[in-house]
């Protein structure tokens, strides 16, 4: 297995697809790796924090869809157009004639920081919630909660 297939889930499913013979699959998983990629390369381009709030959501007809929770990034990402058609024309195998950004105000990127650790005071709500329940499960469940704190 190339070394890409290895540290790519997405490639390993490509593989996998093509040595299963299902030609619908493969095209399908392809053009899932392919709009990854593209996405990859879009956003290495753009300088932060613009490369963090948007994303590749499509490639339909000869048009390129963004999309994105917030107004001033579209905007941006509108006037860097002829820009990312360019870079996308670089990967994508079909000619690239427009932009499509799309504004969806409950869209958000998903974040690489881990989550905050819980308070002192919270795990201490969480044990003592934890003590005053009687089902089992949930007891055991607040209680490895309340165990996550600082």
């Amino acid at each position: 297995m190339p070394p890409e297939s290895r540290s790519n889930p997405l490639a390993h499913a490509v593989d996998a697809s093509r040595s299963a013979r299902s030609p619908s699959l493969h095209s399908l998983i392809e053009r899932a790796a392919l709009l990854r990629q593209l996405d990859t390369r879009l956003r290495r381009q753009l300088s932060e924090p613009w490369a963090t709030w948007f994303c590749v959501a499509n490639v339909r007809s000869d048009a390129l869809v963004l999309v994105t929770g917030q107004s001033a990034v579209a905007a941006r990402l509108r006037t860097e157009q002829s820009r990312l058609l360019a870079l996308a024309a670089a990967l994508w195998p079909e000619p690239l004639a427009r932009l499509v950004v799309k504004t969806v105000p409950e869209f958000s990127v998903p974040s690489e920081t881990p989550a905050k650790p819980l308070s002192p005071a919270a795990a201490k709500h969480l044990g003592a919630a934890a003590a005053a329940t009687t089902d089992p499960e949930l007891r055991e469940l607040l209680s490895r909660l309340a165990s996550l704190a600082e």
